[in-house]
């Protein structure tokens, strides 16, 4: 097996995570990011071979040349940012950042305006626009022109074949409180991720051991990248895990499909019938097997407007099981405990109510529903103990057993008791679990 060389694994974590996100929009003229130079002519020989082993590896070929060129580090960072803004408009952005406040998932102060495009931007050392349908590859301070591994090429390239044959802008779903979004973002990093290690191995046999040992580890791969400070090690823990998640979790979930069905059960996965939830991810049984599968569960956030005058309702979606985990791992600071609670996840949905000017007061009313009456009741025990003060952690009386409400906020005794009687009246959509649908294997 080919060595796996430590930075460019570390750069591909960061990399195209928000360009990939992009809703449909008009296609632009074709042409690279103003400041982008094109490839040295060395490089591009280079590319055109990389495009026929992507091609042999992934078993799809590229339908038209793919535009490419070079931008300097700092014009990345603007790139990004630019792309943040258009993909996650000012009132979009201060949603999510209320979501997460709200659940303590980052502080208080962060501004992911600022800080998400230098997340990003830090380490990447491509990316591939699904909207330009350009590649570009980042030039560094003291760095040469032809200085780009191949192994992130053969990612970004991969990329390309995917937008080709699945349109990446109409597959990916860029609201990042969307836990279906979470699962479709692992399909493609996933995908393009087998495709480069492939590259890297340099064998099918080579790539079987390494294939083997992350399907028992896929978080080998960080450490071989030697991630430090100032990369994705000091990111908040809720950014940082779902930026590897799309990565490592899409990773071994794409291998695992490979393995059920080949090729063909993979490409469906980007068209007639895409993974709906982060719990298929994490286990792609419950996706690719009929017999085991588990779509989610529609779960409605009781509305306490009518209790609250005065509370808008600022922010709503869904954690899954991926950011369920990471909330119990961050309280609890024990992986098997976290993750032991989040399975057995059925569906969730959370809204955020705002009172006052920011800061202001804040609300978090999250409702879960779980496959069995004794993972509800796993859940709330671990939330109830893990999560600490500030939390209360329910069943209301008029839900099914299977349902567990989890409060949070600045409220008075008056305000919470109203909230409690809101939560406890009768709630629509209390469904069991649907069936497995005719599409799985």
């Amino acid at each position: 097996m080919a060595a796996m060389a430590p930075k460019p694994l570390l750069v591909l974590l960061c990399a195209g995570l928000l360009s990939l996100g992009a809703a449909p929009a008009p296609s632009p003229s074709p042409g690279l990011p103003v400041g982008a130079e094109p490839l040295p002519a060395a490089l591009e020989r280079r590319v055109d071979e990389l495009v026929r082993q992507t091609e042999s590896i992934r078993g799809l070929r590229l339908a038209r040349p793919v535009l490419r060129g070079v931008l300097e580090e700092e014009a990345v960072r603007r790139t990004l940012a630019e792309k943040i803004g258009q993909e996650l408009p000012p009132e979009d952005l201060r949603s999510f950042e209320l979501a997460l406040e709200a659940f303590g998932l980052i502080p208080g102060n962060l501004d992911l305006a600022t800080y998400l495009p230098k997340l990003l931007s830090e380490e990447v050392a491509g990316f591939y626009d699904p909207e330009g349908k350009y590649l570009v590859l980042v030039r560094r301070a003291g760095q040469g022109a032809d200085e780009t591994d191949d192994s992130v090429l053969v990612h970004e390239l991969a990329h390309a074949i995917q937008d080709q044959h699945f349109r990446l802008d109409v597959y990916t779903d860029f609201d990042p409180l969307s836990d279906e979004g979470t699962a479709r973002s692992a399909v493609v990093e996933g995908d393009a991720m087998w495709v480069m290690l492939r590259s890297i191995a340099g064998s099918d046999a080579a790539f079987d051991r390494l294939a083997g040992a992350l399907s028992k580890d896929p978080e080998v791969l960080v450490s071989q990248a030697a991630i430090g400070p100032g990369a994705l090690a000091g990111a908040p823990p809720f950014l940082r895990e779902s930026l590897l998640f799309s990565y490592l979790q899409g990773l071994t979930f794409c291998l695992r499909v490979k393995e059920l069905g080949g090729r063909e059960l993979l490409d469906r996965a980007f068209t007639t019938d895409p993974p709906r939830s982060s719990e298929q991810i994490l286990h792609p049984e419950k996706w690719a097997v009929k017999e085991l599968r588990d779509d989610p569960v529609p779960v409605p956030v009781p509305d306490v407007g009518d209790a609250l005058p005065g509370w808008t309702r600022a922010a709503e979606g869904q954690l899954g099981e991926m950011g369920i985990a990471v909330l119990l791992r961050g309280s609890a600071g024990e992986r098997s405990t976290a993750e032991g609670a989040a399975a057995g996840w059925g569906g969730d949905r959370f809204a955020v109510y705002t009172r006052g000017e920011a800061p202001g007061r804040r609300l978090l009313i999250w409702s879960t529903e779980w496959d069995s009456e004794a993972e509800a009741a796993e859940f709330r025990s671990v939330a109830a103990a893990r999560l600490g003060a500030g939390w209360e952690v329910r069943s209301p009386a008029a839900s099914p057993s299977r349902r567990v409400l989890v409060i949070r906020g600045d409220l008075d005794e008056a305000e919470r008791g109203r909230v409690r009687s809101a939560l406890d009246a009768p709630v629509a959509g209390a469904t069991p679990p649907p069936a497995a649908p005719s599409q799985g294997r």
